[in-house]
């Protein structure tokens, strides 16, 4: 009945102790700055071990501040461009039926998709009909036939 009671006791003191942490918490978030609204840092670039530049947003301006352990000092008042939206990449579409028409009867796609440049050009890769309905698949034993010899083409010893 001792260790009952110990239990209970440290139980509801580790209780206590969270409670109160919680509560000082609660507490601090409503009483202290929260800071972000009013200054930001926008870099910081360390320059030796203990000091460093700090580019910081206050009050509608942007510092140039140097910033050491025992001191902090303006650098500079700087304005920043505006910052302009990036022209946005052209793309052209890729004619699939184009694709399509280079492969040859009895080229898989695998086979294809083997080199990263053989795209938009014929491979040289045939496969034997003798797969059936695995033919191009992964479990197609002729798929990882021609992945080690295309692995034997590139890691060749000279």
């Amino acid at each position: 009945m001792d260790t009952f009671w110990l239990v209970l006791r440290v139980v509801v003191s580790l209780a206590v102790v969270l409670g109160l942490i919680w509560a000082l918490a609660r507490v601090r978030k409503r009483v202290g700055p929260t800071g972000s609204d009013v200054v930001t840092v926008m870099s910081k670039i360390p320059v030796t071990k203990k000091g460093s530049v700090l580019l910081v947003k206050a009050g509608g301006e942007t510092l140039l501040l140097g910033a050491t352990d025992t001191q902090i000092s303006l650098l500079a008042s700087v304005e920043l461009p505006q910052e302009e939206e990036e022209a946005k990449e052209e793309r052209t579409p890729v004619d699939i039926q184009s694709l399509m028409e280079q492969i040859q009867p009895g080229h898989t796609p695998a086979a294809i998709a083997a080199s990263p440049a053989s795209i938009g050009r014929v491979s040289n890769r045939s496969v034997s009909g003798n797969d059936g309905p695995l033919a191009g698949s992964i479990l197609s034993p002729s798929t990882w036939r021609q992945l080690t010899d295309l692995l034997k083409e590139k890691t060749a010893r000279s």
